[in-house]
């Protein structure tokens, strides 16, 4: 970029006017305003079209211990923030809640040292390690996540519990396992 010009800061002015999430911004099923604006002129072509940040429906925040997902609208990212795309196999709704899952977190934490270092990250690879659900969850799931995604104001305890019994009984995890997900996903 051109030289003595700052890419991004915190407040839209005459020159930095892209709004630009960041990790921080991303949160269950809520999606806080953009914490940063870019100087389009500085990034030249490496910055995305506007078209391609709407071609984007699941935001997911990659510095962290287990994914933390919530619906995209569009605007643009930084690179602690990872991109994912709906099917018409696997919708918006479906692929918040189960990523935003206790069953699902635990799986990542401890199957990815990643999750569990100093600097913690979720990582593409990762992610599409994650086991496909039984058919039937998809749907359950996707009601909910709809909904909550619709209301963009984060998740309740009662939510939470209710989306981790939907995908502990899919996946027919017994009483014990389920509660040491739900003591582990307390330290989250």
């Amino acid at each position: 970029g051109p030289p003595g010009r700052v890419p991004e800061c915190r407040t839209t002015d005459d020159v930095h006017t892209v709004p630009l999430r960041v990790g921080s911004d991303i949160q269950a099923f809520r999606r806080g305003a953009p914490s940063l604006y870019a100087d389009a002129a500085w990034f030249g072509r490496r910055l995305r079209p506007a078209d391609e940040w709407r071609k984007v429906d699941v935001l997911i925040r990659q510095t962290a211990r287990v994914p933390i997902a919530c619906r995209s609208d569009g605007e643009g990212f930084r690179n602690s923030v990872l991109a994912c795309f709906a099917s018409e196999r696997f919708p918006v709704g479906f692929l918040v809640a189960y990523l935003n899952s206790s069953v699902v977190r635990w799986r990542h934490y401890y199957r990815n040292r990643d999750a569990r270092l100093g600097m913690p990250q979720v990582k593409i690879g990762h992610l599409r390690a994650i086991p496909e659900p039984p058919s039937h969850l998809v749907d359950a799931l996707a009601k909910v996540g709809d909904a909550l995604n619709a209301r963009n104001g984060g998740i309740t305890r009662e939510e939470s519990s209710a989306i981790n019994a939907l995908v502990a009984d899919a996946f027919a995890l017994s009483v014990a396992q389920r509660e040491r997900i739900e003591r582990d996903a307390a330290r989250w």
